[in-house]
């Protein structure tokens, strides 16, 4: 069987939905019945790293609009098995080489690109075999639109591998780095644009100088760079919030596990995210978390069994749940497994064998 990958970022891209592109393309590699991967993203950041045995990266520098689409016409005579499309505004490439190579085509559904759309993507949405979709809150919110059968989706939330983080001593360049000795730190991860205020930043600002005469001693840091960055720097001064609040910029993948070991609690109550893999990582790292119960954090804190629950807006809650787990022990619950990479593959193995079983 083989299978074709259009996405905005797999490998050499960064953020959650980069790695759940990878962590699929992984599990597949590892189903016998694959035989070959081949992966065409329209953004790459960074160089490519080894990867498995049966992946093909089609492109290993970042894609213009036109080029993309060349490269995807370009990859048609394989006559792929199967064409997972990683977004649904690549759906009419994703289509074209559908008709082209007369395959089945996926759909993958994340967060809020999904939860609203036009009547040519519903259209679009006539002719895709199945919906693999990151939660069932992301579900729920696209069939307001959709209307599609439930047996139209399956259901592939993100994996953690948590040998790749794990419970550490905070380390010292970067405690010097940021200026945290000796400071209590709830920390934000996360891009900082402004198409992407709903994670929660503004609310953890406005809150701040409340926590603060619990705790005189902390430190709100913010982790991530986007061009939303200077406007919340100069809220934080007009709160009154300079030097309480450290802004990091980008933060490199490979030190990403340390920058979250920094903290003490990881609080994001956002509105907006379809699942939110960052929680799975402050997990993987033992450090308690804070998160909506409003949108699809919900579902990557078990309803509540991994972290607490909050509504965003009702801000005496979400500063008695900060409070409550700040001086908690940091340890990994036994209840991530959940996401395991192990059973992320058996999740995409019984999509796969769905998948044909309806064609």
């Amino acid at each position: 069987m083989k299978v074709l990958l259009l996405t905005t970022e797999a490998f050499g891209g960064v953020g959650g939905i980069a790695q759940y592109n990878r962590d699929l393309v992984v599990a597949l590699s590892e189903n016998s019945e694959v035989t070959r991967i081949d992966v065409i993203a329209r953004k790459v950041f960074s160089p490519i790293e080894q990867v498995r045995s049966k992946v093909e990266i089609l492109n290993r520098d970042s894609l213009g609009k036109i080029k993309f689409i060349f490269k995807c016409l370009k990859s048609a005579p394989t006559n792929y098995d199967v064409i997972i499309c990683g977004h649904i505004n690549l759906l009419s490439i994703g289509l074209i080489l559908k008709i082209i190579c007369n395959s089945p085509i996926i759909l993958l559904a994340y967060g809020i690109e999904v939860w609203s759309s036009n009547s040519i993507n519903k259209i679009f949405l006539k002719h895709i075999n199945s919906v693999w979709v990151i939660s069932c809150f992301t579900k729920k919110r696209m069939n307001l639109w959709a209307g599609l059968p439930d047996d139209a989706y399956q259901l592939l939330p993100n994996a953690i591998d948590l040998k790749d983080y794990g419970v550490r001593e905070k380390r010292k360049d970067l405690v010097s780095r940021y200026g945290l000795n000796n400071k209590k730190v709830m920390l934000t991860l996360g891009r900082i644009i402004s198409s992407e205020r709903y994670k929660g930043h503004d609310e953890l600002l406005e809150l701040m100088p409340e926590l603060i005469k619990v705790h005189p001693d902390l430190i709100y840091l913010v982790a991530g760079s986007g061009d939303d960055q200077a406007r919340l720097r100069k809220k934080a001064s007009m709160l009154g919030l300079d030097g309480c609040v450290v802004f990091t910029g980008y933060v490199n993948e490979k030190e990403k596990a340390d920058i979250i070991r920094l903290a003490d609690v990881f609080a994001m109550p956002s509105s907006g995210e379809g699942f939110g893999f960052v929680f799975l990582e402050a997990l993987a790292c033992g450090i308690p978390v804070v998160g909506s119960a409003t949108d699809g954090s919900k579902e990557a804190l078990l309803d509540g069994v991994l972290g607490e629950l909050v509504v965003p807006a009702e801000r005496e809650s979400l500063k008695n749940a900060i409070l409550k787990i700040i001086n908690q022990k940091k340890a990994i619950p036994k209840e991530l497994d959940y996401f395991s990479f192990e059973n992320f593959s058996l999740r995409v193995n019984k999509s796969l064998a769905t998948l044909r079983n309806i064609v």
